[in-house]
């Protein structure tokens, strides 16, 4: 994270917030009288008291120097109240780390979230299809245009969202839109690793470290030095593993097993769960001081039920996928099909949608896809065979979903009735001749009912 602080202090107070920096896992550095220069981490601008103050907040507000980001004063702004405006937030000797970390973290929200100035900033349509970002829904674009805020940001990044979102999706655009995209990308899923590996899996080993070890291996975070690691389900993470993970995160070096030695990683970490991370910490299943440290920048994907616009956008795009990658020529979904698909829930979101779409490509004997029922439908009974799809005309096609809801609607009346007639009138409001009409019509044997109470 690269964030400007403007600190109004003594050289007692720079030294204790230097020193909270550090414990906080940045590397602060300052140069006094508002001069600032180049270099990357924790950027600390420093004004002494006594000195030149007022010739260091003109060089701020003409712009000569770089815009800051959080202002550190003393309880008697009026010192300073002509920077208040130009600063994102302020706070007040002492600091403490925790109203340190708070006030960084905002910063960074609120620095990403701010609306982008420049519209060609955005990311173009070929630039989404790269990364196999597909929707065009206004809460996905938001998603895409936070994950491109988030990207270059140095920083830990949490990504939250109901199973099937797409997670490694965006955390592999994350990766590959940040200056680390030139390296390696290493995903885990760390619910799949058995509890006692995954110290080996993520730090690795050295020779002669267990039985069977016979040579050195490198883990996940040194195979993603100067890169990426995703770890997928971080909710998963046994506690050991946890507590080894959140002192790399702090201190960025491990030991592998068997290891004497601490070695040196550069890597980004970026975490996903569909589990309520936060409450997991407050219930003691998580630890709390990790969860702040993977959540530093957090993205939360949003379910498909929510970006309903974009449901027949995905399925064009994996129809177009499955010819492309099977071979079978191109093939449509029915008309019929593509309202069902496009009223269906998606508890499995995204990749439930795409598991379909590839099921139904390979099954259809010709070009247009009539689907199989849904998950949660009950099969037809005449033994599972597809329904024939409706008429195009939309008269017929209203015609028959009336039928359809007559002849289910008398059916559970008589069940409910155990075949009465008269009784399923009356609780449908009609005259017994006319219910009896709808029986006929729908060639229902009232008698079925009657057998089976």
């Amino acid at each position: 994270m690269d964030v400007a602080i403007t600190a109004f202090a003594s050289s007692r107070q720079l030294e204790e917030l230097c020193s909270a920096l550090q414990r906080l896992g940045f590397r602060p550095w300052h140069q006094r009288d508002g001069c600032q220069g180049g270099g990357a981490g924790m950027e600390l601008l420093y004004v002494a008291g006594g000195q030149d103050r007022n010739g260091a907040i003109g060089d701020l507000l003409a712009g000569r120097t770089r815009p800051f980001d959080l202002l550190v004063a003393g309880r008697d702004l009026f010192q300073v109240d002509s920077l208040l405006d130009h600063a994102i937030d302020f706070c007040c000797w002492p600091v403490d780390d925790l109203e340190l970390v708070t006030r960084l973290k905002r910063v960074e929200r609120l620095r990403i979230d701010r609306p982008s100035e420049d519209a060609g900033s955005r990311l173009s349509g070929d630039e989404c299809r790269r990364l196999n970002l597909v929707g065009r829904s206004p809460l996905f674009l938001q998603v895409v245009d936070r994950i491109r805020r988030l990207a270059p940001v140095d920083a830990n990044v949490l990504i939250s969202g109901e199973t099937g979102t797409g997670k490694e999706l965006a955390a592999r655009a994350l990766h590959q839109l940040s200056p680390r995209s030139d390296r390696c990308f290493q995903a885990v899923n760390c619910g799949a690793i058995p509890e006692n590996l995954v110290e080996n899996e993520l730090f690795g080993h050295v020779s002669g470290a267990f039985t069977d070890a016979r040579r050195d291996q490198a883990g996940l975070i040194e195979r993603a030095h100067r890169g990426t690691l995703f770890l997928d389900e971080v909710d998963m993470l046994p506690p050991k593993a946890q507590s080894a993970l959140l002192r790399f995160i702090e201190s960025r070096l491990y030991r592998p097993l068997g290891g004497r030695e601490e070695r040196k990683a550069d890597t980004r970490i970026i975490a996903a769960t569909n589990a309520d991370l936060g409450a997991l910490a407050a219930r003691g299943s998580f630890r709390l001081d990790l969860y702040y440290r993977l959540n530093l920048l957090n993205l939360r994907l949003p379910s498909l039920r929510l970006r309903r616009d974009d449901t027949m956008v995905l399925v064009d795009h994996f129809l177009s996928r499955c010819e492309s990658v099977y071979g079978r020529g191109r093939k449509v979904l029915h008309p019929f099909t593509r309202a069902r698909v496009a009223a269906y829930g998606w508890p499995g979101n995204v990749r439930e949608l795409e598991h379909f779409i590839h099921r139904e490509y390979l099954l259809a004997d010709s070009p247009v896809i009539v689907a199989t029922p849904f998950a949660g439908e009950s099969l037809p009974e005449d033994g599972g065979a597809i329904p024939e799809p409706p008429p195009a005309s939309f008269r017929q096609a209203k015609q028959q979903a009336i039928n359809r809801f007559e002849s289910e609607y008398v059916r559970a009346l008589l069940d409910r009735t155990a075949g009465n007639i008269t009784r399923a009138a009356r609780l449908a409001g009609k005259e017994r001749r006319a219910f009896g009409r709808l029986v006929k019509k729908h060639g229902i044997d009232p008698q079925q009912f009657a057998a089976v109470r």
